[in-house]
């Protein structure tokens, strides 16, 4: 069963706002611990 390339997109958007989240999420713990 191929993707529909709408399915691509989604995926794709959605590990890039995962990235960015842990992004934020990691420099909030870093300046927390500093």
């Amino acid at each position: 069963m191929p993707w529909n390339s709408l399915d691509c997109s989604l995926v794709i958007r959605m590990l890039v706002i995962a990235q960015q989240a842990w992004k934020l999420w990691f420099q909030l713990v870093f300046m927390v611990a500093l």
